[in-house]
């Protein structure tokens, strides 16, 4: 993938989507020179390494989201940036202002939201929040695992629109890995889980 390219990638359950974005992002092991993101070989970096490398340079959303639930929307959007002075360094000088802007942009802006815990907001609202904390501080890659599977078809349109603007504004690479081909429209790349070795 080259910088700010949005491939899908498409595949049937079980088909080890999942498993890719997990060597991809450094999760697992993978064998040196298998995998390479933002210029490092994941697969050379020991475990600790991979997890710095992954919150400085890396996306996540995953399927269920996994936000904190007792911490508030905003709290998890901040959660990179407490981790990680490279993303709260791209941030901007204020990440509190950065994470409330793509709440916004994400359709977030009621304060009393923002400033809910996460287990008490919708499915689509912690959809947008886990979105909002991939993409806050500019990371090289968002990795999304069938991110729009508990939305209706209207939702997932809107959903995805948003993640690709999102993307596109801070310069972020997308990778969205999905089995519903009716999501395909508007990427640079459309390609099987049998055709990864060309990602």
């Amino acid at each position: 993938m080259t910088n700010e390219e949005r491939v899908f990638l498409r595949g049937a359950s079980g088909s080890g989507k999942s498993t890719l974005l997990a060597a991809i992002a450094g999760v697992v092991d993978v064998p040196a020179g298998s995998i390479a993101v933002a210029g490092t070989d994941v697969g050379q970096l020991k475990s600790g390494a991979r997890d710095r490398f992954r919150v400085d340079h890396v996306g996540l959303i995953f399927q269920m989201f996994n936000l904190i639930p007792w911490q508030s929307a905003l709290e998890n959007v901040l959660m990179p940036c407490r981790f990680s002075q490279r993303r709260r360094e791209r941030a901007g000088a204020d990440p509190k202002l950065s994470a409330l802007r793509l709440l916004d942009e994400l359709g977030l802006s009621d304060p009393t939201l923002v400033s809910a815990p996460a287990m008490s907001l919708s499915v689509g609202q912690q959809q947008r929040v886990a979105a909002a904390r991939a993409l806050i501080g500019a990371p090289d890659l968002i990795l999304a695992d069938e991110p729009t599977s508990a939305l209706d078809e209207d939702a997932k349109t809107s959903f995805l629109d948003l993640l690709k603007r999102e993307c596109a504004s801070v310069g972020s690479a997308l990778l969205f890995v999905s089995h519903d081909r009716s999501l395909e429209e508007g990427f640079d790349r459309v390609l099987d889980i049998t055709e990864v070795n060309n990602v």
